[in-house]
């Protein structure tokens, strides 16, 4: 008797705590994979994630601050040059390369507003 009252226990404990799991993340994706900016552009990524239950956290990070900056998927151009955002979540993490333009175009001459060949 007492046998049967352990494993009927044993086995209630493991159903309940089998629903008290997260959902096993299986897959992360970026709303855009490039992004061309200016410097002082803002640009919003966003990630959709699977299963959508899943409920590890979600981190930003930009591999060149100088270059550019990320605050909850926003993205913001700083200065002329490349680098990559990136949205991790749990063990998974996806990448948007950011290419920030000067904003000086070739031939422009930005002193009489006229275009030179």
């Amino acid at each position: 008797m007492l046998r049967k009252l352990i494993f009927v226990s044993l086995a209630a404990v493991m159903f309940m705590a089998s629903g008290c799991e997260d959902d096993v993340l299986t897959k992360i994706q970026l709303s855009q994979p490039k992004l061309t900016l200016l410097p002082g552009d803002v640009s919003q990524l966003e990630v959709s994630v699977e299963p959508v239950s899943s409920r590890s956290s979600l981190e930003w990070s930009s591999l060149n601050p100088s270059v550019a900056t990320v605050e909850n998927g926003c993205v913001t151009a700083v200065s002329a040059g490349e680098t990559f955002v990136i949205a991790t979540v749990g063990s998974f993490s996806k990448g948007c390369l950011v290419i920030v333009n000067d904003r000086k175009l070739p031939g422009y001459d930005d002193t009489d507003y006229e275009w030179k060949d």
